[in-house]
């Protein structure tokens, strides 16, 4: 060892590094990689990554750290840079609020529709598309299709009506459409309907539930060459007279089937809709009638207090306060509500229990009820899109920034249900919720060391392990990591 007398050295001021010292010296990093690992893959898998970078290369990863992040933490997208700094992501770095902000308002309708131009034609045209529509409460006053409206939650904010189109068989969401507040459920058929063809997309099978029965709805999709499944209102003469034909006879034990869980009576017939052929089956269910009494009559006391009270009837409510009760003002008694008590028991007696399926494409009434039922996915789908990826109120003040959230949510709506699909038809997680499979994947982490190709993970839990196996993602799936950029935040503000 040779030991130097620095005594004799000069003294300049300066500091001077041993041997060991390497100058701008690059550190270890360590971040949440489990989470990218499952979403890249699926996004793979279904051609959505694919797709994305062909018609958005230079904001592909953008949207997809974005999807990323809203599946994983559910959260406002202004805590999205926080989380980027900790996570590997798509993008591979810190995602700053300026640029989130940027990429919302590049998402204008006329960009996305290139992308659904794109995916629809890679979706599966066998499949039944149930569609359904909700609405989503804004607290902005300055987006201009946000009004007042009928809301599905209940809620006291104004809103909009989003439009969804997922596939029942593939769980896959083929299509969204934004819609002004105040339009309701019928309104708006036509103008969506005309949007999908547009897209060149045929072929599929649309099924709706009452809220788009009316007799000009159902014109407009034999008009349109749609294939469908749509129940009628009770209310309606063609429904009112298939359960007045099927009443006698429905109830034999030749009629019982189970279905999808459920015993019913049922019965079929061909009919005529303006010149068109209508397969229309009739269904019956003892416990469904129980259920439909229970509701109508506590909608018969909500209703009853209301009038009593003197207070206003909301406008979906009008039908239905002026069928079943007749108010009367007097001097001397006052205000005194008189129920319809035919009319109450007919519905008794006649359409409690009783459900009326049309369709130009299903004949088989088993097969056109568990189709029918199916439009549950697309319900589910509304409330993982509004309650886990940060809809159910808006927080965005402008319509172009409503418009790129929703897209985004959309994405990560469309892993979300695959992975619904992939975990409840595995025998060894349909016990667990997708949520605690993306918890337990955040505590998988990885290690990335200057000069070392690969990085270092941490030993996966059995739980991971069977989450990577029942989706496909190979053991080795660290070889092929993206490492993370080194700048603190990643500018994805430039033009396509």
């Amino acid at each position: 060892m040779i030991i130097e007398d620095v005594s004799s050295f000069p003294e300049t001021g300066e500091i001077v590094p041993n041997r060991k010292y390497v100058k701008d010296a690059s550190f270890a990093r360590t971040l949440v990689c489990g989470p990218h690992i499952l979403f890249d893959h699926i996004a793979s898998s279904l051609g959505l990554k694919q797709a994305l970078h062909r018609v958005f290369p230079a904001k592909a990863e953008t949207i997809l750290t974005c999807a990323y992040y809203m599946l994983s933490e559910g959260a406002a997208l202004s805590r999205c840079e926080q989380w980027s700094a900790g996570a590997l992501t798509p993008l591979g770095g810190r995602l700053g609020d300026q640029r989130i902000s940027e990429l919302l308002e590049y998402l204008t309708r006329d960009r996305q529709m290139g992308f659904f131009d794109l995916w629809v034609k890679t979706s599966a045209e066998n499949d039944t598309y149930a569609l359904d529509i909700t609405s989503i409460s804004s607290y902005s006053n300055e987006i201009g299709i946000v009004r007042a409206g009928y809301n599905r939650d209940h809620e006291n904010l104004e809103q909009i009506n989003l439009a969804l189109l997922i596939g029942s068989k593939t769980f896959s969401p083929l299509f969204y459409s934004i819609l002004p507040g105040n339009i309701n459920d019928r309104s708006s058929l036509k103008r969506f309907v005309g949007t999908v063809n547009s897209l060149g997309f045929k072929g599929f099978r649309i099924v709706m539930d009452k809220g788009f029965c009316t007799k000009g709805n159902i014109d407009i999709l034999y008009m349109e060459g749609m294939k469908f499944t749509i129940s009628l209102l009770n209310s309606l003469k063609f429904a009112s007279e298939a359960v007045s034909e099927a009443k006698d006879s429905i109830v034999q034990f030749k009629n019982y089937r189970q279905v999808m869980g459920s015993k019913v009576f049922l019965t079929s017939s061909l009919k005529d809709w303006n010149g068109h052929r209508c397969y229309t089956h009739v269904y019956f269910d003892e416990t469904k009638k129980q259920n439909d009494i229970e509701r109508f009559m506590e909608r018969l006391l909500k209703c009853r207090g209301v009038l009593e009270k003197g207070e206003a009837v909301p406008e979906k409510d009008r039908p239905f306060s002026e069928t079943y009760f007749t108010v009367k003002e007097t001097p001397k008694r006052g205000r005194k509500v008189i129920s319809n008590e035919k009319a109450i028991s007919e519905y008794r007696e006649k359409d409690a229990g009783f459900l009326v399926l049309i369709s130009n494409c299903e004949k088989d009434p088993v097969k056109c009820l568990e189709v029918y039922r199916s439009k549950e996915t697309a319900e589910s789908g509304f409330d993982d899109l509004k309650n886990d990826e940060d809809l159910r109120r808006l927080g965005v003040h402008t319509e172009g920034r409503m418009g790129g959230k929703v897209f985004i949510a959309f994405i990560a709506l469309a892993i979300k249900m695959e992975m619904n699909r992939v975990v409840y038809s595995d025998d060894e997680l349909k016990h667990r919720s997708v949520q605690e499979i993306i918890d337990e994947l955040t505590l998988l982490r990885c290690t990335f060391i200057p000069g070392r190709r690969r990085p270092f993970t941490t030993e996966p839990t059995k739980l991971q392990k069977t989450v990577m196996r029942a989706f496909g993602v190979g053991s080795d799936f660290a070889a092929d990591l993206p490492e993370p950029a080194d700048e603190p935040e990643i500018d994805s503000s430039a033009d396509e």
